[in-house]
């Protein structure tokens, strides 16, 4: 059974790393968002499922799944293989994109007034941006942490804050991206050397390699096609100060293992193990850590309004994994996986439709990309399909709209306040012509009488 199940993880695979290929090989490039989820996703099942099936980690991180009923090693390699297929599914055809001829990248800011938003996003939250990067590291510092998980009650908020800085930083650099002239590569590459270091340094506080990742890629991916004559030196210093960036941090918390890194650091093939054995004992949850995770989000802005939102005794993800392994639920940084979310609540058709759903917003985050000209606009769809791929996955439904609604309000704002303004001025265009229209006519008819 053992080997087998290795057999269908290889198999799954080989044939997740093809459909990643022919992604990457249709839209041109390998950062499409097809083809980066589901790569994320290997690494997070399959990937994981060999590795700790293999014993190729030092230790068996969190949970042993061969110390549970056989049925659970079965069960989680049908998982593995169901959720590829149903992304494959959702994600849709494999089309060519249209080769587009043009002598660059367009302009940063379709419109002025998207540029005007930008700056008055910066000005306006860039101050409480740098507040909150003040607040969360003096705690950090307070604490002695190398590593702080989450905050709680008031202090909460000095997380999301700081995460704004991020947003603050990548307008910024956009902005002086926009005006630079087209030939100064290398002050462009300054520019945004610059940007990522000052977003990693104020997000060393989390101790999380993901989070580093998924708050720099849009910044990287934006300005991507802007950067020609230097991407090799980009290419190059940018994969040196990453890894030395994931080794320090790995080095902090004292976990630098590949093995490790593969079975269950990043890898959640074995947290399945609490899923399965939860419905066994429990039976499924029908959906309530979704609503759990929802009513985290919105509770708190509904609460401020006077309108208090209570989560009763509804389980998140991470509960259902204390609850099983440590008997209590004050673990939270054990995090089972969407994967697991997804069994627990609705099985593993459940895991089917789930992956399915992740494929069709794959799809449907490249193709806006490939329409969208606004840096705002672009920024927003860059930051969630990086959510997708490294905040979904590897952890939960209520990491995403915890990361969108909060971590990302200056983009939404962003992005929202362009979008009304281009609207509002498309429709006082079309009404000045269709007066213009109206009065022409007027003057073309005849005199009465």
């Amino acid at each position: 059974m053992l080997e087998g199940s290795v057999a269908v993880l290889v198999l799954t695979t080989a044939i997740g790393g093809a459909f990643c290929w022919l992604y990457a090989r249709a839209s041109g490039t390998v950062a499409n968002f097809r083809t980066l989820v589901l790569g994320s996703y290997l690494l997070v099942q399959p990937l994981s499922g060999i590795a700790h099936l293999t014993r190729l980690g030092a230790s068996r991180g969190y949970v042993d799944l061969l110390a549970f009923p056989a049925d659970h090693l079965l069960q989680a390699t049908a998982a593995a293989l169901l959720g590829l297929a149903g992304f494959v599914v959702g994600a849709g055809r494999i089309r060519k994109a249209a080769a587009t001829a043009t002598a660059g990248p367009p302009p940063l800011f379709a419109t002025r007034t998207e540029r005007l938003v930008a700056v008055l996003v910066v000005l306006g939250l860039g101050p409480l941006a740098v507040w909150g990067v003040l607040e969360v590291n003096a705690i950090a510092e307070s604490l002695d942490a190398r590593r702080i998980i989450g905050l709680d009650g008031g202090t909460a908020r000095f997380s999301f804050l700081s995460h704004w800085f991020t947003w603050i930083v990548s307008l910024a650099a956009a902005l002086v991206l926009s005006r630079a002239p087209p030939r100064a590569a290398l002050w462009k590459l300054a520019v945004v050397a610059t940007a990522l270091g000052l977003i990693v340094g104020s997000l060393l506080w989390s101790g999380g390699r993901s989070v580093l990742l998924v708050m720099a890629l849009p910044l990287v991916l934006l300005a991507w096609p802007y950067l020609r004559g230097v991407r090799g030196i980009a290419a190059l210093t940018g994969a040196v100060a990453l890894t030395l960036a994931v080794a320090t941090i790995s080095g902090i918390r004292g976990d630098i293992s590949v093995g490790n890194w593969f079975d269950w650091e990043w890898g959640r093939f074995s947290m399945l193990a609490t899923s399965l054995e939860y419905v066994r004992v429990n039976g499924y949850l029908m959906g309530e850590t979704f609503v759990a995770g929802l009513v985290a989000v919105v509770g708190p802005p509904l609460g401020l309004a006077g309108l208090p939102l209570g989560s009763g005794d509804m389980l998140t993800s991470t509960d259902v994994a204390s609850r099983v392994l440590f008997g209590h639920f004050d673990a939270i940084h054990v995090v089972p996986g969407f994967t697991a979310e997804l069994a627990v609540n609705f099985g593993l058709p459940g895991v089917l439709a789930g992956y399915f759903a992740l494929g069709r917003a794959s799809a449907w985050i490249d193709g806006r990309l490939a329409r969208q000209e606004g840096a705002t606009g672009r920024l927003l769809l860059l930051y969630l399909g990086g959510l997708l791929s490294l905040r979904v996955i590897g952890a939960d439904s209520a990491a995403l709209l915890f990361y969108l609604f909060y971590s990302g309000t200056p983009l939404l704002l962003a992005a929202a306040g362009a979008a009304l303004l281009a609207g509002l001025r498309q429709t006082g265009a079309a009404r000045h012509a269709s007066g213009a229209r109206a009065m022409t006519s007027q003057l073309g008819q005849p005199p009465c009488g």
